[in-house]
């Protein structure tokens, strides 16, 4: 993690590191300046002269704003250098979650890596980086301090020292119990974040089934766990603090007494005891804040291990092949495939010509759907062959990249028609022109009035399926996909519709499609090349 204070970030860190032990510097003097003042303010009594002290006077007004200067810059400098280590890590973060392979990506919850996104980014944002600064500025502050005090009183500075010694030793009576629940708290996150999205992805489910209640107490139950964990880190902290803030002031008390007996004494004068309590609190109080400061770097290991860990994927990102515009010869060869225990595909043996349409029809469970899938390169752990054009599925690269997978729910960006099309890419007019043709996009535009800039809402809200559906295709036209697959593309749809994108499909020129449907429409089926029947795992006759 800390690479992206240094290594990342190098320039910007050293010029807020500079700033801020310049500041620390600054405000110890001080103790000094009042020192100096309190001095000149008691000869100024007894000689009657006020020109030194007006003198003193002016330093001070100067030294104050110039103070006031460099804790702006300072504080300017170290959110800079923030913002840029935030931004670096979240970058990496979501470019190793992109570069993941599909099953990867899966074996984790949504809710566990909104989480990640935004609850453990903030306890980083807070725990870690802007917790270093506080812990610097607190360690530089004793240092100085510590030397400013030797210098006016070794006698005092040394008394002082043995006494800090009490607040900084107690963090690690806590260390390991507030890491522990640390770890805790952003597992419960993690969940709550998880319960979170299933409830607003399965809105219309709610809806549908009237499970209101039911999933307000699922979700009220996941909330309380949530709180309840951070309830009990905070007075864990709360504890802490309180022992630690009652080790501080007893020991300021220690260090008050100790300079009234030496000021009894005559060893020191009015402003050295002034100089001695303002430089001893400089010292204590950092010792105290430093106790909560290092229990919260303490308790942020485990949260910022496993950001580091999927950070780290980033590394060794999935190869990104050119896809290939030709079209291929797809054969299956005694292809089984099972979900743990349980078989799905058993001997498969299946030969799928280029530029032919084909229909996969079945009842549910036939292993249908996951036929696509070993195509889309999700399971590399089949028995058998799937040979490309005579070379073998797992030593093909990113075979999937030359598909398109087309299923019941068509996912749409909250963007414009054509940045749906074209995904940011810049756009090529004719292959625009031609997708939207070939996929019958054209009557759809016609009754927007900003065409392909209309804006298509969340997910595809501003559209019907049989829409969104053509705009599926149209982007995997765009994008010259030469192997389409459709997966119950047409289910949700009515009969009428489900006809028409079946038509849209079986009209494409040099494209091999694969249909998956439990139903056919009847004035369709004639078209198809061939027609693949599944049951129970297997390809019947």
């Amino acid at each position: 993690m800390k690479s992206y204070f240094t290594h990342k970030n190098n320039a910007c860190f050293l010029l807020a590191l500079a700033l801020q032990t310049i500041q620390t510097l600054l405000a110890v003097l001080v103790a000094v300046l009042l020192s100096i003042l309190i001095d000149a303010v008691s000869d100024s009594i007894q000689t009657g002269n006020t020109a030194p002290l007006m003198k003193i006077l002016l330093i001070c007004i100067v030294y104050a704003v110039l103070l006031g200067l460099v804790v702006f810059c300072t504080g300017r400098q170290k959110s800079r250098c923030i913002m840029n280590a935030m931004t670096a890590l979240k970058k990496d973060v979501m470019s190793a979650i992109l570069n993941k392979e599909i099953v990867s990506y899966q074996a984790e919850a949504k809710g566990a890596y909104l989480s990640m996104l935004n609850h453990n980014m903030s306890l980083v944002e807070e725990n870690y980086f802007k917790n270093f600064f506080t812990i610097y500025e607190s360690l530089l502050g004793m240092v100085l301090a510590a030397i400013v005090l030797f210098v006016t009183n070794p006698i005092v500075a040394l008394f002082s020292l043995a006494c800090t010694c009490i607040p900084t030793a107690i963090p690690k009576l806590f260390a390991k119990k507030l890491s522990a629940m640390q770890a805790k708290t952003a597992e419960k996150a993690s969940e709550f974040q998880t319960r979170v999205s299933e409830i607003l992805d399965g809105y219309e489910l709610i809806k549908n089934y009237s499970i209101e209640e039911q999933m307000q107490e699922r979700y009220q139950a996941q909330s309380i766990q949530a709180e309840l964990c951070k309830y009990k880190r905070e007075c864990v902290m709360a504890q802490l603090q309180g022992i630690a803030n009652t080790a501080s002031i007893l020991t300021q008390f220690l260090i008050m007494l100790f300079a009234g007996f030496l000021a009894t004494k005559g060893y020191i004068t009015l402003g050295s005891i002034v100089a001695v309590t303002q430089l001893s609190g400089q010292v204590i109080t950092p010792a105290s804040q430093l106790t909560a400061r290092f229990g919260l770097l303490t308790s942020i290991r485990p949260v910022s291990a496993k950001i580091m860990e999927l950070a780290k994927e980033n590394d060794n990102p999935l190869p990104i092949d050119d896809p290939k515009t030709e079209e291929h010869d797809i054969s299956f060869r005694d292809v089984s495939f099972s979900y743990g225990e349980q078989p799905v595909l058993k001997h498969i043996r299946l030969t799928l010509e280029k530029g032919k349409k084909y229909a996969l029809t079945g009842n549910s469970g036939s292993g249908k759907s996951t036929l696509l899938k070993l195509l889309m390169q999700y399971y590399p752990t089949y028995e058998g062959q799937i040979l490309i054009d005579g070379t073998e599925l797992k030593e093909y690269g990113c075979f999937f990249k030359q598909c398109a997978y087309v299923g019941q729910e068509v996912f749409l960006l909250n963007d414009t028609i054509e940045h749906n099309i074209c995904l940011y890419q810049e756009p090529d007019k004719e292959r625009l022109a031609y997708a939207i043709r070939e996929s019958g996009l054209e009557t759809v535009l016609k009754r927007t009035d900003k065409g392909v800039q209309a804006m298509t809402g969340e997910n595809g809200s501003n559209f019907s399926g049989g829409e969104r559906q053509r705009i599926a295709i149209a982007r995997a036209l765009y994008h010259n996909k030469k192997i389409l697959l459709f997966d119950e593309a047409t289910s949700a749809l009515d009969s009428d519709m489900a006809e028409k994108i079946e038509n849209l499909i079986l009209n494409l020129k040099d494209v091999t499609c694969l249909f998956v449907s439990h139903k056919l429409s009847a004035s369709c089926v004639k078209r198809y090349d061939g027609i693949i029947r599944m049951s129970a795992g297997i390809v019947s006759a």
